[in-house]
């Protein structure tokens, strides 16, 4: 195996709740494949410009120009974020090279360019690892969506490899620029199968009872992601005996408060640490993922960390046929039930869903926990 002393890792955030960059900087160094890696991300208030994240791996938070400003008037926020991008820009750049980087593992398309120039001083090897497709995303305008497209076109010329997160995605690349070098790492968490029954806390912490059907839905909560119109449907059509669970964090976490107020049936959950998301998980029913509107092909297309820990922790999962790549695992595993993208089918599912449906489901469920191992998918790094 090629052994590289130093590698830099380039991220557009804040390096600190990205599971999936820790999971696989912990790989490069523990296997051996890398000596010395370098995180390089952006800074937020209450986080540590640099901090040792393990024996091997270095985090170092760079401040924009527009941080050093916080209480700026409105007018001058177009003008400083204008002068913040260029000055960031180099700041990263200054620092990426400081780390005489044989390898920079690129992990978003807006970072493309620090890790080309570097590039052309360091003749640094990239491999690029967008955790989602970043040029057609929600919520980005045609004309950014235009310029993150030619960045990405340029630079795959010279990209060694492409890491990506779903077989959609990797089939987008490969006809897209016309490569075969584009790699599949699921975002799989690292579960031993069976281990999750050991402890249930969710019935117990909110007194529902083992009769009751339970839905839960992890992860952002925010209205992009439907969850607002899954409470508002759950509220008018479900009986007694449903409860829907919503468990995470984000922008919308006081509206779904507001409806736990007033329904008996609505519940939440706040974010869990990883090693307890399995506990309350498991002891569910079925894991919502419904969107009940057109969505981006990024979202379209990605495979997010709620499938497979709906599934690594043995329930079966409900989404609307708008999400094809998750409508493709369970075509291929039978790991749930896909139903239209409208709210009349969401109605008709609970109506009709009995605990018998779920039984047995869930044992197929069981079969298919096999077929995803994070420990599997991230040994294609070794391969180039």
């Amino acid at each position: 195996m090629i052994k590289n002393k130093n590698a830099v890792t380039l991220i557009a955030n804040s390096v600190c709740n990205t599971s999936r960059l820790f999971k696989i900087v912990e790989f490069l160094t523990q296997s051996g494949r890398i000596e010395n890696l370098t995180i390089i991300g952006f800074w937020s208030e209450g986080l540590k410009l640099q901090e040792e994240y393990t024996k091997f791996v270095l985090i170092k938070r760079k401040k924009t120009f527009k941080q050093l400003f916080p209480s700026s008037p409105s007018y001058l926020n177009k003008i400083l974020t204008l002068i913040s991008l260029f000055s960031y820009f180099f700041t990263v750049l200054r620092a990426c090279i400081k780390e005489k980087p044989e390898i920079i593992y690129c992990h978003d398309v807006v970072m493309l360019p620090i890790a080309l120039v570097a590039k052309l001083f360091l003749s640094s090897t990239i491999i690029y690892m967008p955790h989602e497709l970043e040029t057609l995303e929600t919520g980005t305008s045609r004309v950014v969506r235009f310029f993150l497209k030619w960045i990405e076109k340029f630079a795959m010329k010279f990209v060694r490899h492409t890491v990506v997160v779903s077989p959609k995605i990797k089939e987008w690349y490969s006809v897209t620029y016309n490569t075969n070098k584009v790699s599949l790492i699921r975002n799989i968490p690292e579960f031993t199968n069976g281990t999750v029954s050991q402890s249930k806390n969710l019935r117990k912490s909110l007194n529902l009872s083992e009769l009751d059907i339970v839905l839960i839905y992890q992860g952002l909560i925010e209205r992009t992601r439907g969850v607002l119109d899954v409470a508002e449907i759950f509220i008018k059509s479900a009986d007694n005996h449903k409860h829907l669970v919503f468990m995470g964090y984000g922008p919308d976490v006081p509206a779904i408060e507001a409806l736990v107020k007033l329904n008996a049936n609505i519940h939440f959950v706040s974010a869990v640490k990883p090693s307890e998301i399995y506990s309350y998980t498991s002891d569910a029913d079925i894991g919502v993922n419904l969107i009940f509107e057109k969505v981006s092909k990024s979202y379209e297309y990605s495979l997010p960390n709620k499938y497979f820990e709906y599934i690594k922790s043995g329930i079966p999962i409900v989404v609307s046929d708008n999400l094809a790549s998750i409508n493709e695992e369970i075509s291929k595993l039978s790991t749930g039930w896909v139903i239209e993208g409208t709210m009349d089918s969401f109605k008709d599912f609970l109506l009709k869903i009995t605990r018998e449906d779920i039984k047995q489901m869930k044992q197929t469920v069981i079969n298919a926990q096999d077929e995803y191992s994070w420990e599997n998918d991230v040994k294609v790094l070794l391969e180039f």
